[in-house]
């Protein structure tokens, strides 16, 4: 079996599910990840971020939801780029002690903030090649592997 081609970093998509009776006035969370992230609440891109931050103050982004909810059944899905510290291109990005995904706040009565009512998803189907065509800011570029195939 061959190995998988170098990535400068890993996605992990996080999930939480939830309903809500009446669509809040106002659903202000509080988000950051380690290094990049997207937010879609039912759809629809709410947010990209983090806020930049270093090592003595980490910043978080502070995004209203409320304009993205619905009455009934409501998603938030989160994806999260690590890049990968002795990535070149990545140095600009500051880095939690340990990668992953903050999100505290509330819609309505229901509590939003991360924690086991949350579903996590390694993508390793996803890279970041390291060689190749690449973005001229980020420098990276995303390639998703079909199964079987390299």
């Amino acid at each position: 079996m061959p190995s998988q081609p170098a990535s400068a970093g890993k996605l992990v998509t996080f999930r939480r599910f939830f309903d809500l009776d009446v669509v809040p006035a106002t659903a202000l969370i509080r988000i950051s990840a380690d290094t990049r992230y997207k937010l879609i609440v039912n759809g629809t891109r709410a947010g990209i971020g983090p806020a930049r931050g270093h090592d003595s103050a980490w910043y978080y982004d502070t995004i209203d939801l409320a304009p993205f909810l619905v009455q009934g059944k409501n998603t938030i899905h989160i994806d999260v780029v690590r890049f990968y510290p002795a990535f070149l291109g990545a140095f600009s990005f500051v880095r939690t002690g340990l990668p992953g995904l903050t999100l505290v706040g509330q819609a309505g009565d229901v509590n939003l903030s991360t924690d086991v009512t949350w579903e996590a998803l390694i993508r390793d189907n996803v890279i970041y090649p390291v060689k190749g065509n690449q973005d001229i800011f980020l420098h990276v570029s995303k390639r998703t592997i079909v199964a079987g195939s390299i």
